[in-house]
C-alpha cells in the first residue's frame, strides 16, 4: 500500500513536469519543422522552418542538426558550420516584438536509400526546446516516371473551322514519342494535336499515347465535338440592306447572297424565282402592290436552314410637290449688301431635282448647279444693292417634275458704311459675307418715311434714346416704324393729346397735328424699352436721325445746295418786281397828286423788307 502511493507520486510530479515544460514553450513560442515524407536518391528538396514567436518575443535562436549524407543546396538566411552539419539562425529585433515567419533551405538527398531522422533546437531568451513537427523523412530510388501535365479538355468546333490543341508531357527521359488513334489527326513531336481533314459535324473520341526510351506508355483521353454551320446570307433590294419602296414602272433588282453553295432558294409571295448557286436575284418591273421576297438555304449534313426576309413596296409615281420653308433670311430683316446666304429646307417624298432662289422685286432668278437634298440647303449670291427693299422665294422641282414653291419673304438692305465697319461680320443665323446685320432677338426700329416702303427711305436701327427729326411736308404726311423681333412688337404712340397703341411688327404714324409738339414713342419689347424722341419741324421733307448728319450722302447735300440756290433766286426775283411795282404805284400817285394839289414836302418812301422763307439747314432725303 505504501509503495503504490510512493509510484502514485512519482507519476503525478513527472505529470507536473511535463506540463510545466510544455506551458512555459507554448507561452514563449515553438517552431515547426515541414518535411516531405519520401524523396527519391539524389533529388532536391527543401525544408521549412515555420517560427511562431508571442507578442512579447524580441529574439531567437535555431540550430538545425543535418542528417549525414544530405547536402546542404541553399541555406538561405542560415548559418552553415565548417563540418555542413548544422544550420544556425540568430534573429535580434529590439524595438519590434518578432512576427511569424518561415525559414527555408534546401537539401540535396544521398545516394543510399534508407529513413533518416532529423533534429532541432530553439530558444526565445528562456530555455532549448526541440522543434517540433515532421522529423523523419524516407529515401528512395527513382522510378521512371511519364505522365500528361493538365491535359487539356474536350474541345468544340463550328464546321470548317481546324483544331490546334498543345499537349505537355513530364518524363524522366528526354526520349519520348506522341501518337493519336484516329488517322484523321495528328499530333507532332512538340505535343500539338491538328486534323489532317475537314472534319464533319459530329463527335469525335481520340486517345493520346506517349512513349519514352525506357519503354513506358502512357494515355489520356480527349474528345472533339464539331457543330453544323449557319450559312450568312444577305438579301439587297437595288443594292440596299432591309425593307424599300420603288415606284410604278421602275426595274427593281432583288438579290440574295450565300457565303457558300448549296441549296439557296429565292421566293416572291411564295413563288419560287430561282435556286441553287451562292448568288440568285430577279430583275423585274412589278405592278403596283406589296412584296414580301424570303431568301432560304434548305440546309444539308454540314450546314444549318437559314432565312432572311425583306419587303419591297411598289407605288404609284409621286404626284406630290416638294414642300419649302424659307429660314434665312427673316420676314422684314435688315441686312447688309453683299453675298447673302438664302436658306431654306425641303420636305419631299422622293428625290430633289433642283431649286432656283427668285428675287421677286428685282425679276431675277438664279438657278446654281448645286446638288440639293431633302432637309436644309443654301443658295448664295449677292445682293448689291444698299438702302433697298428685297422679295424672294424659292422654286424646287421633285425628279418627277413636280414643282414647288415657297410664300415670299420681304427684307430690306441698310446704307454702305464706307468705314468698312462691318466687312466680315456675321449675322446671328450663322451667315457670313452678306455684311453685319440686326440680330432678331434685339429690339431695333427702322423708320420708313412715306406712304409705301417702295417709295420711301429707311432710317435705323436706332438705339435707345436716338431722336429723329420729321419734317412736314406735302410728300412727308406719315412715318411707318418696322421693328425686327420676332416675338413682336408694342408700339404706344404720344403725342401730348392722344396715346395710340398697337401690337405687331409695324405701325403707321400720321404727321399732320401740330407741328410745334413733339412726339414721344414708346417702343416696348419683351427684351426691354427703348424711347424714341420724334421732332416735328417746319422744314419740308426733312428727316434727321441723332447727329448722324454727316452720315447722308453727297448726293443729299448737293440736291439741299441746289434747292437753296433755286429759292434764292426766286425770292430775288419776287423782291424786284415788288420794288419795281411799288416805285410805278408812287410815281404815279405823285403825278395825280402834282395835278390836283399844291406840292408839299414829303417823307421819303422806304420800302418794306422782304425775306424770302427758306427751308432749315438739315439735308433734304432722297426718297
Amino acid at each position: 500500500m505504501r509503495i503504490s502511493m510512493t509510484m502514485k507520486n512519482i507519476i503525478a510530479v513527472f505529470c507536473l513536469f511535463i506540463f510545466l515544460i510544455s506551458f512555459t514553450s507554448a507561452s514563449l513560442g515553438n517552431v515547426t519543422r515541414a518535411l516531405p515524407s519520401q524523396v527519391v536518391k539524389g533529388e532536391e528538396f527543401n525544408v521549412s522552418l515555420i517560427v511562431n514567436p508571442n507578442s512579447s518575443n524580441n529574439a531567437y535562436a535555431i540550430e538545425e542538426y543535418i542528417p549525414n549524407g544530405f547536402e546542404v543546396v541553399n541555406s538561405f538566411r542560415g548559418e552553415l558550420n565548417p563540418s555542413g552539419t548544422t544550420l544556425r539562425w540568430l534573429d535580434f529585433v529590439v524595438l519590434e516584438p518578432l512576427t511569424k515567419t518561415t525559414l527555408k533551405y534546401t537539401l540535396k538527398a544521398p545516394d543510399n536509400d534508407g529513413d533518416y531522422s532529423f533534429s532541432g533546437s530553439y530558444s526565445f531568451g528562456s530555455g532549448s526546446f526541440q522543434i517540433l513537427g515532421d522529423s523523419s523523412l524516407k529515401v528512395t530510388s527513382a522510378p521512371p516516371h511519364l505522365r500528361f501535365i493538365n491535359p487539356p479538355k474536350n474541345i468544340t468546333l463550328v464546321f470548317g473551322n481546324s483544331l490546334n490543341v498543345k499537349f505537355e508531357v513530364s518524363a524522366s527521359s528526354n526520349q519520348f514519342n506522341y501518337r493519336v488513334n484516329d488517322s484523321r489527326f495528328e499530333i507532332n513531336s512538340s505535343g500539338w494535336l491538328k486534323n489532317k481533314v475537314t472534319l464533319v459535324p459530329g463527335n469525335y473520341s481520340l486517345k493520346i499515347f506517349i512513349n519514352d526510351s525506357n519503354g513506358l506508355e502512357n494515355s489520356t483521353n480527349f474528345k472533339v465535338i464539331v457543330n453544323k454551320r449557319t450559312p450568312v446570307l444577305e438579301l439587297l433590294i437595288n443594292g440596299e440592306e432591309g425593307d424599300a419602296k420603288v415606284y410604278n414602272g421602275t426595274i427593281s433588282n432583288v438579290s440574295c447572297f450565300s457565303d457558300v453553295s448549296g441549296n439557296l432558294l429565292l421566293k416572291r409571295n411564295g413563288w419560287n424565282i430561282s435556286k441553287f448557286g451562292k448568288v440568285i436575284n430577279e430583275t423585274k418591273i412589278l405592278p403596283e402592290g406589296y412584296y414580301t421576297y424570303n431568301c432560304s438555304f434548305e440546309g444539308n449534313s454540314n450546314y444549318t436552314p437559314a432565312l432572311v426576309s425583306v419587303n419591297l413596296n411598289v407605288t404609284s409615281v409621286d404626284v406630290f410637290s416638294p414642300r419649302i420653308t424659307l429660314l434665312y433670311p427673316h420676314n422684314l430683316q435688315v441686312i447688309s449688301s453683299g453675298n447673302v446666304n438664302f436658306n431654306f429646307s425641303i420636305s419631299e417624298e422622293t428625290a430633289v431635282d433642283n431649286c432656283s432662289l427668285k428675287l421677286v422685286s428685282e425679276n431675277l432668278i438664279i438657278s446654281p448647279s448645286n446638288f440639293f437634298n431633302v432637309g436644309n440647303n443654301v443658295i448664295t449670291t449677292n445682293v448689291s444693292t444698299p438702302n433697298h427693299k428685297y422679295r424672294w422665294k424659292i422654286v424646287c422641282y421633285d425628279i418627277f417634275g413636280n414643282k414647288g414653291e415657297s410664300g415670299i419673304r420681304t427684307f430690306y438692305t441698310r446704307r454702305v458704311d464706307n468705314s468698312g465697319g462691318d466687312s466680315g461680320s456675321s449675322d446671328s443665323s450663322g451667315n457670313s459675307g452678306g455684311g453685319q446685320t440686326i440680330s432678331p432677338s434685339q429690339p431695333a426700329i427702322f423708320f420708313i418715311v412715306g406712304e409705301d416702303y417702295n417709295v420711301g427711305r429707311s432710317v435705323g436701327p436706332l438705339s435707345e434714346n436716338s431722336e429723329v427729326q420729321v419734317g412736314l411736308g406735302d410728300e412727308v404726311s406719315s412715318v411707318r416704324i418696322v421693328s425686327v423681333n420676332p416675338t413682336g412688337v408694342s408700339f404706344s404712340i404720344n403725342d401730348g393729346d392722344t396715346i395710340f397703341s398697337q401690337y405687331g411688327k409695324t405701325t403707321r404714324v400720321d404727321l399732320d397735328g401740330d407741328g410745334n409738339k413733339e412726339t414721344t414713342l414708346l417702343f416696348t419689347s419683351t427684351l426691354g424699352t427703348v424711347n424714341l424722341y420724334v421732332k416735328k419741324s417746319n422744314s419740308e421733307g426733312n428727316i434727321h436721325q441723332g447727329n448722324d448728319s454727316s452720315s447722308d450722302s453727297e448726293e443729299d447735300s448737293e440736291e439741299g445746295s441746289s434747292n437753296w440756290i433755286i429759292y434764292l433766286v426766286i425770292g430775288l426775283i419776287v423782291l424786284v418786281v415788288i420794288v419795281i411795282v411799288v416805285i410805278i404805284i408812287v410815281t404815279n400817285s405823285h403825278k395825280n397828286t402834282s395835278l390836283t394839289k399844291p406840292q408839299t414836302q414829303s417823307p421819303p418812301f422806304n420800302p418794306p423788307s422782304v425775306s424770302p422763307r427758306l427751308p432749315s439747314n438739315s439735308p433734304v432725303f432722297r426718297r
